[in-house]
């Protein structure tokens, strides 16, 4: 599993019972091609297909997915396959700036809905209806992706959170509104017109309780949500095969 500034590469060990990752470390013959830009001051890595964009997939931690774990072969896989549409990968890098950006920050989620999505529709003919667009992230992402279907469904029809931070904030927060802030918000708030992934570590002690009420909270509204728990704990080694199984279940026809 590849790393990031310079630190050495971790050894995963897959035993039989372990998901399937059948989209990770293969290459297509019919690649796309991707791009690296800076959008409004921001670093975006692009992945286009080779067809004409019929979904778009906005995913945080860009500089992870991108440069160091190659998604952009995992989308053109899928492609092959038909397991997706022609979709669009927009990769957000924001590991410079996460406790800024992914904490259910409205200023973040509303420059991605109105800066980056029509950038990408001008620049790249990446545009979508909001059930084809499709916001990813794990960890405080994918607390972020969740909230971002909350706070703009009208661009962000469908939300992929794996291993989200759904404690934010905890109980020594300043606002004093107290945990799970997001859970209450989709709790209280009118239903909104989106579809929900969910994915958590069996292994994740301090997020698996948290999960858990969330989904039950979504399916007692009323909302789409598919909800999974792998046997594994807060690891990209995860993530890259949830990902592209989240894509499928969100954005397949």
């Amino acid at each position: 599993l590849p790393a990031r500034d310079g630190r050495h590469p971790a050894s995963v060990m897959s035993l039989p019972d372990a998901p399937p990752q059948p989209y990770v470390g293969r290459r297509a013959r019919a690649a796309g091609r991707s791009a690296e830009a800076e959008v409004d001051g921001r670093r975006v890595t692009v992945h286009v297909p080779r067809e004409p964009v019929r979904a778009v997939a906005v995913l945080l931690d860009g500089e992870m997915w991108g440069p160091v774990l190659g998604i952009g072969d995992t989308f053109d896989a899928l492609h092959a396959d038909g397991a997706l549409p022609p979709t669009a990968a927009l990769l957000v890098h924001t590991m410079g700036r996460r406790m800024e950006d992914l904490s259910c920050s409205g200023a973040f989620v509303d420059w991605l809905a109105d800066v980056l999505l029509p950038w990408a529709a001008d620049t790249y003919g990446a545009t979508a209806p909001p059930e084809g667009t499709v916001i990813a992230g794990q960890s405080a992402g994918g607390l972020t992706a969740a909230y971002a279907a909350h706070r703009r469904p009208d661009r962000f029809g469908a939300a992929l959170s794996q291993s989200g931070s759904f404690w934010w904030p905890d109980e020594n927060a300043p606002d004093g509104d107290g945990p799970e802030w997001l859970t209450r918000a989709y709790a209280r708030a009118p239903h909104r017109p989106v579809r929900l992934h969910l994915e958590v570590g069996a292994q994740e002690w301090m997020l698996l309780p948290e999960n858990r009420r969330l989904r039950n909270v979504l399916r007692a509204r009323g909302y789409e949500v598919t909800y999974e728990e792998f046997n594994g704990g807060h690891d990209y080694a995860c993530w890259r095969g949830g990902l592209a199984t989240g894509l499928t279940v969100l954005l397949s026809d």
